[in-house]
């Protein structure tokens, strides 16, 4: 479970920001106007999941520092990792990145500083020390954020909604597609025969990937109490489906295990469903 996140200078993020979450509430939605900055609260907790699972910041682009700090539960045991990156200019014109700091808390106690651990270690001045095992007695510890980051975690930006996509080329009207649709939609419980279903004509191709996609992902979510985040999910599904997904998301008789739903909208309305 996603209890805070926090970001500085990531993007067009031009200072830090903290997004909280309450731990009573399954659902938050991030709205405002296009400028308001929701996207980058998605992009954000995206790059941070990137740089943990491939263990390094090799590929963090940006001119400027950049720090992250996010708090979260996973099996009982509150974890909150902090990471700031820094860079200089070599005379070449290129930029060098490094690892500034990195902090990780369990249950609120320090567990280790880079700063002080580095000095007996020699890992990479871009590695990250929480995925080197040899720093850690605590392997359960480990184990835990590794697998909240590559499972529980589930970032969906415009970015990643690629690997989501289908590989499958299907033309606007095929009817296997629509069907499979259709299929999809009555096992989530989101789509009704009679009240919703949808229109072909209405969706473009690559939304109706996306929502053919994306939909296993969300009911083993909520099944397995996972984290679920996705940017402009008001944009996939319709707004009676979506109004559904909310509802599951808050009926603790569906929702055993505290899954969580996050998603950026245009539209507040999604703020006023029970």
């Amino acid at each position: 479970m996603l209890i805070e996140f926090k970001c500085k200078d990531l993007s067009s993020s031009k200072e830090e920001f903290d997004f909280s979450m309450k731990p009573e509430a399954p659902v938050t939605v991030v709205c405002g106007i296009s400028i308001a900055g929701k996207t980058s609260i998605i992009n954000a907790m995206s790059c941070l999941r990137q740089i943990i699972l491939k263990g390094n910041i090799e590929n963090l682009e940006n001119d400027k520092p950049v720090g992250f700090d996010i708090t979260f539960i996973c099996h009982s045991i509150k974890y909150r990792y902090v990471l700031d990156t820094s860079f200089e200019e070599l005379m070449d014109g290129s930029v060098k990145r490094y690892i500034e700091n990195e902090n990780l808390y369990i249950d609120d106690k320090l567990m280790f500083c880079r700063m002080i651990e580095n000095t007996e270690s020699s890992i990479g001045d871009t590695d990250l020390m929480l995925v080197d095992t040899k720093l850690f007695s605590n392997k359960g510890a480990v184990k835990d954020i590794n697998e909240w980051f590559s499972k529980k975690f589930i970032v969906i930006n415009s970015v990643d909604r690629k690997q989501f996509m289908s590989s499958m080329l299907f033309k606007e009207q095929d009817p296997f597609l629509v069907d499979e649709m259709d299929k999809v939609g009555l096992e989530a419980g989101i789509m009704e025969v009679k009240t919703l279903g949808i229109d072909a004509e209405q969706l473009n191709l690559a939304n109706k990937l996306r929502f053919v996609s994306i939909i296993p992902t969300i009911i083993e979510s909520l099944t397995k109490g996972y984290t679920f985040v996705m940017e402009e999910l008001d944009v996939t599904l319709r707004c009676e489906m979506l109004k559904n997904l909310i509802g599951f998301f808050n009926n603790k008789s569906v929702n055993k295990n505290n899954a969580q739903l996050i998603f950026s909208a245009k539209d507040s309305e999604y703020l006023k469903i029970d």
